[in-house]
């Protein structure tokens, strides 16, 4: 909510979505039926048409310090380091160093934010390769 208030909306319209986002509870419908009610403990809501908006009030500061220090990849002037989509990043990068620099500084966006990184949806791949991969891999530790 901080941020939300931060980035300049409007009281009015800062209080609907608090509102909105008080005491969440969802639902999933899978075949034509539904699960029980749950709490959602954090985050966006699920499914909500404002939430990967509000999700990029979170996300946007750490992909424009990617773009801004040149940190991973880039095709010609276009960066292209890290591709987002709702809550899923790709952290792209030429070589482990670059890499671990960009996860270095996911975390200390993560921490000050207070957001969860999920290490078990986290992968590591490596693509031509000319290094030993066990380099690559030691990141992960």
């Amino acid at each position: 909510m901080l941020k939300l208030f931060q980035s300049g909306v409007k009281d009015e319209d800062w209080f609907v979505v608090y509102k909105w986002y008080q005491q969440m509870r969802s639902k999933v419908k899978w075949d034509g039926h539904f699960s029980r009610a749950f709490d959602e403990q954090q985050g966006v809501r699920q499914g909500g048409i404002l939430s990967p908006t509000l999700y990029k009030l979170y996300i946007n500061p750490l992909l424009d310090w990617y773009q801004n220090k040149h940190l991973g990849l880039r095709i010609g002037t276009i960066h292209i380091a890290s591709p987002a989509c709702a809550d899923d990043i790709v952290l792209l990068a030429e070589d482990a160093i670059s890499l671990q620099t960009m996860l270095n500084l996911q975390e200390t966006f993560a921490n000050k934010d207070r957001y969860f990184i999920s290490e078990a949806k986290s992968k590591i791949m490596t693509f031509n390769s000319r290094r030993n991969e066990k380099c690559v891999y030691e990141l992960c530790t």
